[in-house]
This record gives C-alpha cells, sequence and structure tokens, in this order.
C-alpha cells in the first residue's frame, strides 16, 4: 500500500511517497516502510534537475528466530540528477548518489555465506548518459550509451563498514537475464541501446550490456568448487564461481514493441547472457530467453 502527494509550484514539483512494502506477519516490528521526497526543478526549456532522498526502515525484531539483532534497519540513499536538452535531438544525463545509515540484510552480490550483521552503510552510485534521437532520418533512428558505477565491499568483508550499494527497489532492469542473476551492485556496467522504427507502430530495440564486477571473489575465501549465492534477487540463484576474475559477463537482447491500438501494447524480447570469466566453467553455459507480454491500458 501507498499514499502519494504531488505538489506542482511550476517549475518545482515536488512528490511526496510513503509505501509499506512488506506487511510479514501481525507484529509491527517485522514490517519493511519506504519513505521519500523527490524534488524536480526545471531550469529553462534546456535543463531540468531533481534532488531526492528516500530511506527504507526495516526492524526484525529481537523475538524473531535467528542471528538478526533487534536493531531497525535505517537506510537512506540521496541523489541528484541533471539532464541537459540544450542540443538539438540529443539529451544528456548525468546521477550521482549516496547511501548511508546502516543495513541488516546482506542483499550484495558477493556476501554468500556470512552471517547477517547490523552495519553502517557507506556506498554510492555513479550513472551518465546520453541519447541521440534522428527523427527526419528513415526509421527514425535512436541510440542510447549509459555508463553506471556501483561500489562493492570486499568478499565476505566482516567489517564495521559496509561500502556495498543497495539496489533497493530499482526498475532499470539492466538486462532481462543479468537483473535475475546478481543485484545491482559491486559493478560497473555499459548500455548500448539502438532502435528503428520500421513502421509506425513498431519499434526494434537492440540492446548490449557488458557487466564487470569492481571487487572480484578473492582466491582465500573462494574454492573453485564453491557455490556463492548471488542474494538479492528473486530465489537467491547460487553459482560457482572463479577467483580474482571481474568479468561478469554480457548481455544482448533484442525487443519488439507493437502499438496495436492506443490502448493495447505487444511486446516480444528474446535476450542471451554469456557469463563472464567470474564464471566458472561448471556453470558458464550462456542463458537464453523469450518473453511475450500485452500492456492494456485503462
Amino acid at each position: 500500500d501507498a499514499i502519494k502527494a504531488t505538489l506542482n509550484y511550476d517549475p518545482l514539483v515536488v512528490d511526496l511517497v510513503w509505501s509499506k512494502i512488506d506487511e510479514n506477519g501481525v507484529h509491527a516490528y517485522d514490517d519493511t516502510d519506504l519513505i521519500g521526497v523527490n524534488a524536480a526543478y526545471t531550469v529553462n526549456k534546456d535543463l531540468s534537475t531533481e534532488a531526492y532522498l528516500w530511506q527504507r526502515t526495516r526492524d526484525f525484531g529481537s523475538g524473531v528466530a535467528g542471528t538478526l539483532p533487534g536493531k531497525a534497519e535505517k537506510l537512506r540513499t540521496a541523489g541528484a540528477k541533471g539532464m541537459y536538452m540544450g542540443i538539438e535531438n540529443l539529451v544528456l544525463s548525468l546521477e550521482g548518489a549516496f547511501q548511508f545509515g546502516n543495513n541488516q540484510a546482506l542483499l550484495y552480490t558477493d556476501q554468500s555465506g556470512a552471517a547477517p550483521t547490523n552495519r553502517k552503510v557507506t556506498a554510492y552510485a555513479i550513472q551518465a548518459g546520453g541519447q541521440y534521437m534522428m527523427p527526419n532520418a528513415k526509421y527514425t533512428p535512436t541510440i542510447l550509451v549509459a555508463y553506471t558505477y556501483l561500489s562493492g565491499d570486499k568478499y565476505l568483508n566482516a567489517g564495521d563498514n559496509y561500502r556495498g550499494w543497495d539496489p533497493m527497489y530499482e526498475d532499470q532492469a539492466t538486462g532481462t537475464l543479468y537483473n535475475k542473476i546478481a543485484a545491482q551492485s559491486n559493478s560497473q556496467s555499459i548500455n548500448i541501446d539502438a532502435s528503428i522504427k520500421p513502421m509506425d507502430d513498431l519499434t526494434a530495440t537492440l540492446k548490449y550490456i557488458y557487466v564487470r564486477l569492481n571487487n572480484p571473489y578473492t582466491t582465500a575465501a573462494l574454492a573453485s568448487t564453491t557455490g556463492v549465492t548471488l542474494t538479492g534477487v528473486s530465489g537467491d540463484p547460487t553459482y560457482v564461481m572463479d577467483a580474482d576474475k571481474k568479468y561478469f559477463g554480457s548481455e544482448v537482447d533484442l525487443v519488439l514493441t507493437y502499438d496495436y491500438t492506443e490502448d493495447v501494447q505487444l511486446g516480444l524480447n528474446a535476450g542471451a547472457f554469456i557469463p563472464g570469466s567470474a564464471f566458472n566453467s561448471k556453470n558458464d553455459k550462456t542463458a537464453t530467453q523469450v518473453l511475450g507480454s500485452m500492456k492494456v491500458t485503462f
């Protein structure tokens, strides 16, 4: 459940959000809440800016079975974004965010095997991108390039300060397959999208994603037969990883979107994830996936 209030003081628009992410049991101490504010300010027709602050609160409670401490988690994300549109057909963007507070859960790509602890968080993220549109060319092609840096912690680090970026509730979906294997953390990624419109109602997009770890798995803590749980995604999948290798993998997706009517949109997504050198040969086969979708707007 969520409540959102929008305050429009043109050119300033402020969104206030409160959301009950997870009710869990009958007790209040095991709930997950998200509150935040996003302020967007249009400087002029060529420049727009945003600033935001979000806080996730989770209290597992001392009465819950397990090793989790009773102290509530309060993880905060503060950031700012700017978009420049002063060059014809080109949009440039730059965003930076900082995470602080404390984190009780190891929602991170390289923390398999460590018991959950309540640690202070110092993490950050940077994203830069550009989109170039050619509306007067045949098939109106568009090219998008984005670079994302997400801070990471050393493998199985038990220190007091946790430096791994927590993706919280991101919906960027950096690759339909990659985003199911690992959470958005401890990585550098490059996204390149190229799209065309062969018909007025049809858009075809080819996506390429390159992912590299900032902190690889270390020889001291990882044997070639050790399974690593890449937590932070549904199901917490387990893989056998190699030590001291940073190349996580690449993904290629072909996305077709057909606007059947003004209210109905059909989609088809075919993708392949090619594991990098960080994956052991026991599980480095290419993964493929085909998704069909239909969106109806009422």
